[in-house]
């Protein structure tokens, strides 16, 4: 018996595929053509089922050798009439078979078929030698198993168990009798070793017609990446005209690369795009650089610079940067990012050191933003900031404390600069049980200012301002709740309910703070959990003044794997004195004994309807002032329908002629397969206020087995740094269409329809998503 493996070859073209069908004795014609099946089991019905080799020597393994008749001469073995010959999964099967067990030479011939669970190879001719694993078959025609990929070849070189020659190939993903695309080539090499294919004179065909030559190209066909190009893409658009673009990609080590990328714009000219990529053993960071040379619309240099960088040692020190730039206000807008979306109206420009230990931390940071269409913000130049936490073991006692140095500089010179320290020490109870809490806060804050007033001053009330000024007040808080929880039935299900009633007092003393400047103080939005916050201002120019009561409950439904169904929450705060803290642009005085009532719901039903729903209603003046919800109705990952409304109130000192700062939007987004091949998304948001659409959103796809095709059609608002509110104005469109064409386990061309649900002036986004 032959104690040694006649042939063996590995899978050398395409990924694995995901779905697997039942074996077939000739690949070629066992095709269900069942007009009613599924795409994925019409596409997959003739390819084989992978199987798994046992993790044992092949060497190991004996060698059946079967056939009608057998002769032997000196030490010449000869096999005839349905010969098999089988080791463990590796079967061959020919008409004939001759071994000479002194060369250790094989050659089989005549209606040849060779499997070994991940490829099957028909031929005419199979030469091997067994004495350093290699062989050559003719005519051959191979087909992997478990995914598409198959095609022929007039002769295939096994050059040892991981480099094979494949000469006057060709190869397909699409079903035997489907010519929509095939490579053909006079050579490919593969190296299943370094994971790398490479063709030599290749040209690619679709339906019989030469299309694209290739005189050498080299592609991945594993995990490693390969140097090279890849896909280009095309589209067009009313801002840039038809553009291409054609990404290089440099494997520059197996922690480092870079992309570079020539976007060639008809109306714009031509781009250059760079980014590099590198993971260090404490480091990690992408830097971007990209230059447009002259643009043909602005007639200016337009780039942008972008570096986000991260340091982690021994989980002590960390140093990370964060640094965007572009050249102008309209960057975005106009030649589109990956760094952005054409919404971003602030790029971060910080760097920051810290060092970290179990009970405190301390930070150096430096930082600045790149404000489009507007003013810019103080700088920060740089703050020294430190934390401190320290139980004291004495009844449940906690001391913090923190600390503060920040200097604040600005680019304009009539704008008011100055140096803040703050001290803050603080004490906590926080007490704790499966039936309630109660956590008691007890803090003094002291501040002090060192400012630079201009002579010029830009606005009246920095006449206020002092060049030194000393702020200091305590705060007192309590904030206590219960827990409940019950077994209970809804609609038929089995649900655990909690309920969690909870009341907050809060008190700070009034302070006069209209002689200190605003560095990073802005109000805080409200929302449910918002209403159990110590500020109502970011930062610390502003501490408001507070003795209030906050009121709220919220209630879950979970369900028996603890996976909430249903939440709603609802509060209040109630003012025990009105305070009279305010900014410079605050030209109304609230007066009420409470804030807004503030309630949120979501529900997540059958995991098919899903709703999100907040809500902030003026109780004295008995109206609305901000809503938002969003009900999404989900039949299967790629088939939804969302439906969504925005509203926020005008401020009540509006003497403008124009609407600032009213949203009052209703949007919709749908993605809805007709069949198993056809399929399309849209997006749709309109102003019912100006009676504006803000984005409109189409596109269609066709999907068959070895290719797809899609075409999207995006109508859009562009992004406006004019008088908020001034949509007679402000409103400018900008369409494009783009196209795409996807040639399965080959690769893409143009632009993904499937991910433009997520793009656009509006993402997508499920309510009451639980991960």
């Amino acid at each position: 018996m032959i104690k040694r493996t006649l042939v063996f070859l590995g899978p050398f073209l395409a990924p694995t595929a995901l779905l697997n069908a039942a074996p077939a004795e000739s690949f070629e014609g066992n095709v269900i053509t069942i007009a009613d099946l599924p795409l994925t089991q019409r596409c997959y019905a003739y390819v084989p089922e992978v199987v798994l080799a046992p993790d044992i020597d092949p060497n190991t393994t004996e060698v059946e050798v079967l056939s009608d008749s057998t002769s032997s001469e000196a030490n010449t073995f000869v096999y005839k009439g349905n010969v098999k010959v089988t080791q463990g999964l590796k079967e061959l099967k020919s008409d004939t078979l001759t071994y000479n067990s002194d060369t250790q030479k094989a050659q089989a011939l005549g209606n040849i078929h060779f499997t070994d669970g991940q490829v099957s190879i028909t031929g005419a001719q199979i030469d091997a030698d067994l004495s350093n694993d290699t062989a050559t078959s003719y005519d051959t025609r191979y087909q992997f198993h478990g995914k598409g990929g198959r095609g022929k070849s007039d002769e295939l070189e096994v050059l040892d168990r991981e480099h094979y020659n494949l000469y006057e190939a060709s190869y397909t993903s699409c079903p035997p009798g489907d010519k929509t695309w095939e490579v053909r080539a006079k050579q490919f090499e593969i190296d299943n070793e370094e994971e790398l294919a490479t063709a030599k004179h290749a040209t690619f065909w679709i339906q019989d017609v030469p299309v694209f030559y290739f005189p050498y190209f080299s592609y991945p066909i594993g995990s490693n990446r390969k140097s090279g190009f890849l896909i280009p893409s095309v589209s067009s658009s009313s801002e840039n005209g038809i553009t291409y673009e054609q990404p290089i990609y440099w494997n520059i080590a197996p922690n480092q690369d870079a992309t570079l990328t020539v976007k060639t714009m008809a109306q714009r000219g031509v781009h250059e795009l760079a980014e590099y990529r590198y993971l260090l053993p404490s480091n990690s960071g992408k830097f971007n650089a990209e230059y447009l040379d002259s643009d043909k619309k602005t007639d200016e240099d337009r780039y942008l610079l972008h570096w986000n960088h991260n340091t982690n040692v021994g989980g002590h020190f960390r140093f990370n940067t964060n640094y965007t730039k572009v050249s102008d206000d309209n960057y975005f807008n106009d030649l589109g990012s990956t760094v952005g979306a054409r919404t971003d109206n602030q790029l971060l420009q910080t760097a920051s050191t810290a060092w970290l230990e179990k009970n405190w931390n301390a930070e150096i940071e430096v930082r600045d933003f790149q404000v489009l269409g507007g003013s810019a913000p103080h700088v920060v130049m740089p703050k020294l900031a430190f934390n401190g936490y320290y139980p004291t073991n004495w009844n449940h006692i906690e001391a913090d404390i923190f600390a503060e140095v920040t200097k604040f500089d600005h680019k304009d010179d009539n704008v008011y600069v100055g140096t803040r320290y703050h001290l803050q020490p603080k004490l906590l109870l926080p007490l704790y049980s499966q039936a309630a809490f109660l956590n008691t806060e007890l803090s003094y804050l002291l501040t002090h200012y060192q400012q630079t007033i201009p002579d010029t001053v830009k606005a009246s009330w920095y006449k206020e301002l002092d060049k030194d000024v000393t702020r200091s007040l305590p705060s007192f808080s309590m904030h206590g709740g219960l827990n409940f929880e019950r077994e209970t039935q809804f609609l038929g299900g089995d649900y655990t309910q909690t309920l969690t009633p909870q009341v907050k007092y809060l008190y700070v003393p009034y302070r006069d703070q209209g002689n200190i400047g605003l560095y990073d103080t802005s109000p805080l939005q409200l929302d449910y959990y918002g209403l159990f916050r110590d500020q109502r201002y970011s930062g610390i120019d502003r501490i408001a003044d507070a003795n209030q009561v906050t009121v709220g409950v919220s209630t879950s439904y979970l369900d028996d794997k603890f996976t909430d169904r249903f939440r709603f929450a609802i509060g209040q705060m109630f003012y025990l004195e009105q305070s009279k803290t305010s900014l410079p642009s605050d030209t109304i005085i609230n007066d009420d004994n409470s804030s807004s009532l503030v309630a949120q719901t979501d529900f997540n039903f059958d995991d098919k309807w899903f709703y999100h729903g907040g809500i902030e209603v003026d109780t004295s003046g008995r109206e609305f002032s901000r809503g938002n919800t969003t009900i999404e109705r989900r039949w299967a990952w790629n088939k939804l329908v969302q439906l969504n409304y925005r509203y926020i109130k005008a401020p009540e000192d509006n003497k403008n002629t124009y609407v600032k700062g009213v949203v009052n939007q209703i949007g919709t987004k749908a993605a809805w397969p007709f069949n198993d091949q056809w399929s399309a998304i849209g997006s749709y948001y309109y102003d019912t206020d100006n009676k504006r659409a803000f984005e409109t959103l189409a596109g269609i796809k066709y999907e068959d087995c070895c290719w797809a095709v899609s075409l999207v059609y995006d109508r859009h608002m562009k992004t406006s740094y004019g008088r908020i509110g001034d949509i007679d104005n402000n409103y400018d469109l900008s369409s494009s269409i783009k196209f795409q064409i996807e040639l399965k386990g080959l690769a893409g061309f143009g632009n993904n329809a499937s991910s433009s649900l997520s793009q656009g002036l509006f993402s997508y986004g499920r309510p009451f998503s639980n991960k």
